[in-house]
């Protein structure tokens, strides 16, 4: 059963049934009534796919039969307590790392193209801050820096400071990058806590583009930064929205390697 989410599960529900895999489509709101679809049954194991945006609760738990599969990205506590009473086995996608990745890329690749449709400059020479450098800031870097842009990282990590020096032009640390706030066109926050609060937006060109790629409630005061008059998108899901073909190829392929089927 696949919840269909966005565009990237529809892609994902042809691609299992190519497979010769028996799938459809699970709505939601189907499970508020513990009514199963007849497609369930209560004598095999039935696999479940979430959509990466739903959160889990214990009243979708109660729905999912014992025995079955879970793959989500988020649940609530006591709805993993329900499901591993129920010998239900959960599976966290990104847990798969190849995934993680190429899921980063998709959403650097995305980023970029957010970027051109929201700024009047080139892509080439332009100024470039990410703010943190795990997978999907790696992948920012990457993407901005093999088009020409001028890329900066700030990260608290020591670690990855040294790994970014690679590929970044400059690199800061997470207090010295305020100080050069002013000078850039583009900001792209990948660190999933309030990082831009209002002395940081204070700084920041008034022309800026600023992209929140963190999950809710992002690390942005969107408030103020409305406030100021800065362009702030809080961009979400962008895989599902700009690449889903790809991102449900992946999604896809994660899954029967997880299960072992070829």
């Amino acid at each position: 059963m696949v919840e269909c989410g966005d565009k990237r599960y529809g892609y994902l529900l042809g691609f299992l049934k190519n497979k010769g895999l028996s799938a459809e489509c699970m709505e939601i709101s189907n499970c508020r009534g513990g009514t199963l679809p007849p497609a369930i049954g209560r004598d095999k194991t039935n696999i479940f796919l979430f959509a990466v945006s739903t959160v889990i609760s214990k009243e979708i738990a109660n729905y999912i039969p014992k025995n079955s599969i879970v793959f989500c990205f988020s649940l609530q506590q006591a709805a993993k307590a329900v499901l591993q009473k129920n010998n239900v086995k959960i599976f966290d996608y990104f847990d798969d790392e190849v995934l993680a990745v190429k899921n980063a890329y998709l959403t650097a690749e995305a980023t970029l193209g957010l970027t051109i449709q929201n700024t009047d400059k080139s892509v080439k020479n332009l100024k470039v801050l990410v703010l943190g450098f795990g997978r999907v800031g790696k992948a920012a870097v990457k993407v901005f820096s093999d088009n020409g842009a001028i890329t900066s990282v700030a990260t608290i990590d020591y670690y990855e400071q040294s790994l970014a020096a690679m590929y970044a032009d400059d690199v800061y640390n997470l207090c010295s990058y305020k100080n050069h706030l002013g000078g850039f066109d583009c900001i792209i926050n990948t660190i999933p806590k309030k990082i831009l609060n209002k002395e940081e937006l204070d700084k920041v060109n008034k022309d800026c583009l600023v992209l929140d790629l963190a999950s809710k409630p992002g690390g942005i005061d969107f408030e103020y930064a409305k406030k100021s008059g800065l362009n702030v998108i809080h961009a979400l899901g962008l895989p599902g929205k700009y690449s889903p073909a790809a991102a449900g190829k992946i999604l896809a392929e994660s899954i029967l390697n997880t299960l072992s089927i070829s």
